[in-house]
């Protein structure tokens, strides 16, 4: 058995796409030959809790456990003596480069050095964002000779939404991935849209960077089903953002007059909850807290439509957003929002899937009426849709490819 290293930020007690992602490589390399050591921030660091998840971590994968210093605290404080938001976040943006994880790296290096120093380690694997985890990995690969991989599960000097405080601030980021990319023995994207634009920001460094996607956990749906409620039920999980939300649907629903109702699990803005207000759909719309993670896939298996939502941003044509693996798998319907792009591209490849494009809302109103009226005429299956092809997504698999 080899044994691995790990950096990741994103861990159990945290919760969230990062952490489920991180867990699951620690998991899932053991088939294939790898024992994990996990070097993680103590306690929940993210606004999504995952303590549920710890149960998912086998007692073969050591985890280490450090301190962490939040570098956004002082922003918070001065948030609250009335320095206006837009000045706090250009702050942010100028000082906590490459992000504001950068105070977990006195403690991670630490730990890591120390264990290194043990002898033992087989290779190095760090899981960005947060992109201080790939520095520290730099650092650590060079200080100890050691192969380092480098995973992206998120764009860095590519991203479109990624807005640098200056010109300078887009050069420096820029040229620190660089040096991540060439230093590292190898490095991983989740899409091959988003290995391109790597290729493209750094073409003599293209032999270096392959694609090992998101997954979704097989063992969750071994064994379980769901029954569909009498009611239309459409299902949004995760957390919703202005620019990334199901509110697309809330006229829709309205003029379906109680027919359909939309269940949200995870945390929603004030703007929404507002919305839902106004327009008088608080019957028909509820907004409920986040739930363990496998209560969340039932909750998907008890629903007749899943919904999954992405901005018209170019960035979002580059990834594939992670429960919609899960959502696939549980075989019921999606109605997707999507623009041109990797995650559309998945999607229209399926059975029972529409994609629509941001912020149609005639064609969300015109797809749930007739989904509403086949099921009210008895035309729905019952059964999860088979979707041949999905399995090259499990975690098993793509956690295979990493280990090759």
């Amino acid at each position: 058995m080899k044994r691995v290293l790990c950096l990741f930020y994103y861990f159990p007690p945290s919760g969230g796409a990062g952490a489920l992602r991180c867990s699951a490589i620690a998991r899932e390399l053991l088939p294939h030959g790898w024992q994990a050591t996990v070097v993680a921030p103590e306690g929940g660091i993210y606004h999504m809790p995952g303590e549920d998840l710890l149960a998912d971590v086998p007692p073969e994968v050591t985890v280490v456990r450090t301190g962490n210093l939040n570098l956004r605290r002082p922003l918070g404080l001065l948030r609250r003596l009335g320095i206006p938001n837009t000045t706090l976040d250009m702050v942010e943006r100028a000082v906590l480069v490459p992000d504001a994880q950068w105070g977990w790296a006195p403690f991670a290096l630490r730990a890591a050095g120390r264990l290194l120093q043990t002898g033992g380690f087989d290779a190095l694997l760090t899981a960005g964002a947060p992109w201080t985890a790939h520095l520290m990995g730099r650092a650590l690969a060079r200080r100890h000779g050691i192969p380092w991989v480098a995973m992206f599960a998120d764009e860095w000097s590519t991203a479109g939404w990624y807005r640098p405080a200056t010109p300078f601030h887009r050069r420096l980021n820029r040229h620190l991935e660089g040096r991540v990319l060439a230093a590292a023995s190898a490095v991983t994207t989740t899409t091959p849209t988003m290995r391109e634009r790597l290729v493209a920001a750094h073409p003599a460094l293209s032999a270096r960077i392959g694609v090992v996607d998101n997954g979704y956990d097989a063992r969750l749906f071994q064994g379980r089903s769901g029954r569909l409620p009498e009611r239309f039920t459409l299902l949004y999980t995760g957390t919703l953002y202005r620019a990334v939300s199901p509110a697309v649907l809330l006229d829709a629903l309205a003029a379906l007059r109680g027919r359909a109702r939309l269940r949200i699990l995870g945390f929603a803005p004030a703007w929404f909850v507002s919305e839902i207000a106004r327009k008088g759909l608080g019957d028909l719309v509820s907004v409920e807290s986040p739930r363990p993670h496998a209560e969340a896939v039932q909750a998907m298996l008890e629903s007749h439509v899943l919904v999954a939502a992405l901005d018209a941003r170019p960035s979002s044509a580059a990834v594939h957003p992670s429960k919609l693996f899960e959502y696939l798998r549980s075989g019921r319907r999606l109605l997707t929002f999507f623009p041109d792009g990797e995650a559309a591209r998945l999607v229209e490849g399926f059975e029972g899937c529409a994609r629509l494009r941001p912020g149609d809302r005639e064609g969300a109103a015109r797809v749930l009426a007739g989904w509403v009226g086949e099921w009210e005429a008895g035309g729905w299956p019952q059964a999860p849709l088979p979707r041949p092809g999905l399995e090259a997504f499990s975690r098993a698999a793509q956690a295979g490819r990493l280990a090759r």
